[in-house]
């Protein structure tokens, strides 16, 4: 029986507390998207963690969907279950193709667990999935461009957490993959408006997690065929050097530390990204000047 999703804990502690903690059922803000809302059923699909009984810890990759309609959460389906993971690393991501399948990106973790691709047997049906691939990827960011295909956006541990991308018209061949970024490691958070996919990402000085800072952004609006800065001056990737003309803030010159939380567009099309920055990565007086910032990005 499932439970309910997880309650996390990374076994990181100081004496204010976890490095990470609390209900991370969605766990990480780098799995995206997690909800996705249908015109066609008036539902809202979901994904996220559970688990089965406490004592066991089974990480289980689940779907389910709110209907608008009768305002009701319906029962929820195992797509995968992680086995002997306790780790909410692997959690799904989810994407919806231009013929209504669901499909569930299961996030592997490091090189020594795979990641898992599910579709739907049905369209917007969620009572059975079938296995699509097993690969290697982690932070899983698939976006359904309509009239293209699908965009992934991924992570990999090459030379620490490196940013990746594939494409694929129908979710069943895929493009080699093409690394983005690779400047010693990097989180990324990234969504599709219409045609585009915009991402932002920080990187780790010497590979080293707790020391992320810098705040960089891309775009593509043709499944990373090609890539530009705000300024719509195109790059070629990957981006090796943090002095990168994709550099929106320079946060590494002023110690400071960026945790990527959200991004989107203004009503003109200006990217916004929504971030924290530090001067630590301990919780508690270490952090006192942690703050929640955004970034609002012209045009030309």
């Amino acid at each position: 029986m499932v439970t309910g999703a997880f309650w996390f804990d990374l076994g990181q502690r100081s004496d204010y507390g976890s490095k990470y903690s609390g209900g991370l059922g969605t766990y990480t803000a780098k799995h995206c998207p997690t909800a996705i809302y249908s015109k066609q059923t008036h539902k809202t699909f979901f994904v996220y963690g559970g688990t089965t009984q406490q004592e066991e810890r089974r990480l289980l990759a689940m779907v389910g969907f709110f209907d608008h309609s009768t305002g009701m959460v319906c029962q929820p389906t195992v797509v995968h279950d992680k086995q002997k993971v306790n780790d909410p690393h692997d959690n799904p991501s989810l994407s919806i193709d231009s013929e209504g399948y669901l499909w569930v990106f299961i996030s592997g973790r490091a090189r020594h667990r795979p990641g898992f691709k599910y579709r739907s047997t049905e369209p917007y049906k969620i009572d059975a999935f079938e296995q699509i691939s097993e690969e290697e990827f982690t932070y899983p960011q698939p976006w359904w461009i309509p009239g293209q295909g699908v965009l992934h956006l991924f992570t990999k541990y090459t030379q620490g957490r490196e940013l990746y991308w594939n494409r694929s018209q129908y979710g069943l061949g895929w493009t080699r993959e093409q690394k983005l970024a690779g400047m010693g490691g990097h989180y990324q958070i990234s969504r599709c408006i219409g045609s585009r996919v915009i991402t932002a990402f920080n990187y780790h000085p010497k590979g080293n997690v707790d020391k992320r800072t810098n705040l960089y952004f891309l775009e593509t609006s043709n499944q990373g065929e090609s890539w530009q800065t705000v300024d719509q001056r195109k790059v070629t990737p990957p981006l090796t050097q943090t002095d990168h003309m994709a550099l929106v803030k320079d946060y590494e010159a002023d110690s400071r530390l960026v945790y990527l939380k959200d991004i989107t567009v203004d009503g003109k099309g200006n990217p916004v990204i929504l971030y924290i920055t530090s001067d630590h990565h301990e919780p508690g007086p270490p952090s006192a000047e942690a703050r929640v910032d955004f970034c609002t990005m012209g045009r030309p």
